[in-house]
Formats: structure tokens, sequence, C-alpha cells
């Protein structure tokens, strides 16, 4: 059982109906890309807890896209526990120092909770008849803090991408 399950690139929007995806044991909030995303704060007791579900295209410059995630999440109260969870299409590379959303983490004391590459794609070549493999770590679950048990990675039959 989960407690948030935020999904993306899903192509849902205005014309599929919630009643398509409907679970009694669960709350759904939607925001459709027709919508205006953003965060997400949740009240529990007397502890607030900032989620924000991102995404970014691969046409969208990353440091463009850190730095207006950076403002937001400047806008909330950073005091609280903050979870960034998404596709960032930036590789998160435990080896390479320069990577621009390691450094987007650093700078906001953030830990990458995934540990394990999300993206395992495998290409043929003709020429050479043989695959190439490459792997990468582009779905992140950042949190500001030490609230986070355990992330795993599941293999998904139908995407690259396996979140």
């Amino acid at each position: 059982m989960f407690d948030i399950v935020c999904f993306s690139e899903t192509k849902l929007d205005d014309s599929i109906p919630n009643s398509f995806y409907k679970n009694d044991f669960y709350f759904k909030l939607r925001l459709d890309r027709s919508r205006h995303g953003g965060g997400l704060t949740i009240q529990s007791k007397s502890n607030k807890l900032n989620f924000v579900y991102s995404y970014r295209a691969p046409n969208l410059k990353e440091q463009l896209f850190l730095d207006k995630l950076d403002d937001f999440i400047h806008t909330l109260n950073l005091n609280d526990p903050l979870f960034i969870v998404g596709d960032f299409n930036m590789n998160f590379d435990l080896n390479n120092i320069n990577s621009n959303v390691r450094e987007f983490s650093c700078n906001n004391n953030l830990v990458n909770f995934v540990q394990k590459p999300t993206r395992v794609a495998k290409k043929f070549f003709k020429k050479t008849n043989s695959y190439k493999c490459s792997s990468t770590l582009i779905d992140l679950f950042l949190n500001n803090g030490d609230l986070i048990d355990q992330t795993d990675v599941i293999d998904c039959p139908f995407s690259d991408n396996t979140d």
C-alpha cells in the first residue's frame, strides 16, 4: 500500500474523467498538463509537508528549469519537510560532480534517495550487429531531511523509464 502516488507523462487531460482511475482508498489531486501545476502542501497533525512533483521536458534547458524550480522552492518555508519528486531528464550521475542537478541538490541541502538507474535503453546497430546499452538516473526523489526510509526502482515493461 502506498501513501502517495504520482504519475507523469500519462497523456491524461480534461477529456479523461476521474472515474477512469477510480480508487476508493485514495484521495485524488489532478494537475493535468492543461492546468497549471506547482506544489502540494499536506498538513498532518502539527506537521506541514511540502511536495513538489516535477517534470522537465527534454527540450527545456536544464539550467532554466533548475532556476525556476529553485525560485519556486524558495517561496516555501524550507524549515518544513520538502520532497521534490519527478522526471528531471538530467542524469544524477553519482560519479559526476559537475552535474547541474547534483549542484542544485547540494546548494539546497537536498539528498537524492534514488540510487539505481531509472532509464535503461538498448539500441541495435546494424553495422556492427551489436547492441549498445545505457543507463541513467533521471527520476529523482529529493528530500531536505531524513524522512525517507526506502526507495526502489521497479522495472516497467512498457517504458524505458523504470521508476
